[in-house]
């Protein structure tokens, strides 16, 4: 469907498409992490929206956009009793029954624990799911053509009210699409069960059938995220929007992946974005923050006369659950109560789970300033991973090897927002401050490597910073710079030299052959050997290439266990009368000659400034978004 001038026989209809991403299992109005209700979360909250947008608009359908399955301790509690017998539907499949979703396609994180888990929960939906790049792995000496996980689309027929009071039908193509490197980032659970083609491609061949099976409009579900443009137009892409948006017959695209906001400030600046209106090279976009944050909606006008359908008029906006104001959330929309009655059970069972008590810390646990210096959790997470791995060890061939650790700040800001920071108080310790502290599901994996290659894995995560001078003040950090992959490794000293520009890219591509950041590494009291053997506890997400992170894959693994980190680190806890959580040496900023730089973190964090004096803070005020921004002067 193409834009049209009106004729005279044209008769028109308004359309709203409703869309969510990235909910993670957030259905109810509660952050499990802290133990108190939270307005800024949750499909409860976002179905008060969903009700209203409807009643707005004569026509309407509602889709998601993926990762539903993992994420919040609802969900994930979910998994685990499947896999112990239960049938229970999962909590956040049952609400998107309740609202009578349309449509779904899978995110990269439905594969999480496995194909299994997640064919059983779309087995639970009254809806369709759809995705087009993903297949079952051919086996050898089979002839077939692969078969799909799930169709790759839908043909959604629909009586239209136009705006003449008649009716007249539409048939909407809904087609799906995820990044391909969910194959690599599972490849433990999913055992090689699974193929994943490049977006592009596959929308490419899937878009002209879906013409020539009667689509008068067609919506693509495409969990990605948006990125500038690869000049050198390489495939299999992670976020590759703006390249799926050049496709031609691409009426409405729905985005997600990154967590951010499209209408929005998120994406100012990139060639083919017009960010405030909400296109992507002209094709109308949304992509609605996460966890049930934001109701992203696309209202479309359409034209009917003798020769079929077209779209006269198209408007992209998103719908927030909430808004900051004076340091403070204030909800903008009250939940559905047939979401909450109908997970009411859910909610009280996972409340009991989570202040299960572990054990205690002898001081706060804050993640404030994860970014700029060492920090507690971040260390707590790579001790508990190393005492794993040398117990892992003890009696293979691996015995007798260095043993590191590397673990990065899961909560430090950035695209979860201004409250995304982990702050334990001292003293008892419950189940939801492990939660807190390790937010993924991920599986501990232990990878050997070279010297050389720590180096460059070490580079990677300073790739998260900006290159700074002392008469060039600016951000500290790269835009939408991810705060998962800035790896800090234990067992190690070593500095960032940030007058240097970064090695790698946000992809793992080498921008600076010549140039390194990463000095002064000390391993056991002595500088090390770039050739020497060693062995890094790590998470299988990054083991099997998550991140881009170079010469990590799942050839590189020595040793794996089915143990997920979280229950590793509750167990560390739990085995101490009280842990001593004293920040111990690791890694620094080497010196930049006085160079100045602007850092985001949580308001909270005012109290604490003490914790980075020798960066010399300076509060600058809040920001648009609810961050605190601070002034800080580098060695």
């Amino acid at each position: 469907m193409h834009p049209r001038s009106a004729t005279a026989s044209t008769s028109h209809a308004q359309l709203r498409i409703l869309a969510t991403s990235d909910l993670h299992a957030f259905v109810q109005p509660y952050d499990y992490f802290t133990d108190q209700p939270s307005q800024s979360v949750g499909l409860a909250q976002t179905a008060g929206l969903i009700k209203a947008a409807r009643d707005e608009a004569p026509n309407s359908l509602l889709f998601d956009n993926g990762d539903w399955l993992q994420g919040c301790p609802t969900g994930d509690r979910a998994v685990r009793q499947r896999h112990r017998g239960a049938e229970r539907t999962h909590p956040c499949i049952r609400a998107m029954n309740i609202l009578s979703y349309d449509a779904a396609t899978l995110g990269n994180h439905e594969f999480d624990d496995g194909l299994d888990t997640v064919l059983h929960a779309i087995g639970q939906a009254r809806f369709p799911f759809v995705c087009a790049n993903l297949t079952r792995t051919k086996r050898p000496g089979d002839d077939a053509a692969p078969s799909a996980i799930v169709p790759p689309f839908v043909l959604l027929d629909r009586t239209l009210r136009m705006d003449d009071g008649s009716s007249r039908p539409l048939r909407i193509g809904v087609v799906g699409v995820l990044p391909p490197q969910v194959t690599t980032w599972n490849a433990r659970v999913l055992n090689g069960s699974v193929s994943c083609r490049d977006m592009v491609e596959a929308l490419r061949d899937m878009l002209p059938e879906l013409r020539a099976r009667g689509a008068d409009l067609i919506v693509v579900l495409a969990h990605t995220g948006i990125e500038p443009t690869d000049p050198q137009g390489r495939s299999g892409r992670e976020n590759a929007a703006l390249e799926i948006a050049r496709l031609d017959g691409i009426d409405v695209l729905i985005t997600g992946h990154q967590h951010l906001r499209l209408p929005g400030a998120d994406f100012s600046g990139i060639a083919g974005v017009d960010a405030q209106a909400g296109r992507l090279h002209g094709v109308p976009a949304v992509m609605p923050g996460c966890y049930g944050s934001d109701l992203g909606i696309v209202d479309l006008t359409l034209a009917h006369d003798p020769t079929g359908w077209s779209t006269l008029r198209s408007h992209a906006s998103l719908r927030p659950i909430s808004r900051r104001q004076d340091g403070r959330t204030v909800p903008l929309v009250t939940g559905d109560t047939r979401i909450l009655d109908a997970l009411a059970e859910d909610h009280r069972d996972t409340l009991a789970f989570m202040r299960q008590p572990i054990g205690r810390v002898d001081k706060p646990l804050r993640s404030y300033f994860a970014l700029v210096t060492n920090v507690a959790p971040v260390q707590l997470i790579n001790r508990a991973q190393r005492d794993h791995a040398r117990r892992l060890i003890a009696g293979t061939r691996f015995e007798g090897l260095p043993i590191l650790s590397a673990a990065a700040p899961f909560k430090a800001g950035g695209r979860g927002g201004p409250l995304f920071y982990t702050d334990i108080c001292e003293g008892a310790l419950a189940l939801r401050n492990v939660a807190d502290i390790y937010a993924y599901p991920n599986r501990l994996d232990i990878v050997e490597l070279s010297g050389e290659e720590l180096v460059e894995w070490l580079e990677m995560s300073a790739s998260l910073f900006n290159r700074v001078a002392p008469d060039r003040p600016g951000p500290l950090l790269r835009a939408g710079a991810a705060t998962y992959n800035f790896d800090v490794v234990d067992g190690a000293t070593y500095a960032i030299d940030l007058t240097e520009p970064p090695r790698y890219d946000a992809e793992g591509c080498l921008l600076s052959p010549a140039h390194r950041r990463i000095v002064d590494l000390i391993i056991d009291g002595r500088p090390l050997d770039p050739a020497e053997r060693l062995l890094v506890a790590t998470n299988s997400f990054r083991s099997c290439g998550g991140g881009h992170f170079p010469g990590l894959s799942p050839e590189r693994i020595a040793l794996s266990t089915a143990d997920e980190t979280r229950d590793i680190l509750s167990a560390w806890l739990s085995a101490q009368s009280c842990v001593d959580a004293s920040i111990r040496p690791g890694w620094s900023f080497a010196p930049t000659g006085g160079a100045q730089v602007l850092f985001e973190t949580g308001t909270a964090a005012l109290p604490y400034l003490a914790d980075i004096a020798h960066l010399s803070p300076e509060p600058l005020g809040t920001t648009a978004n609810g961050f605190l921004k601070l002034r800080l002067t580098l060695p």
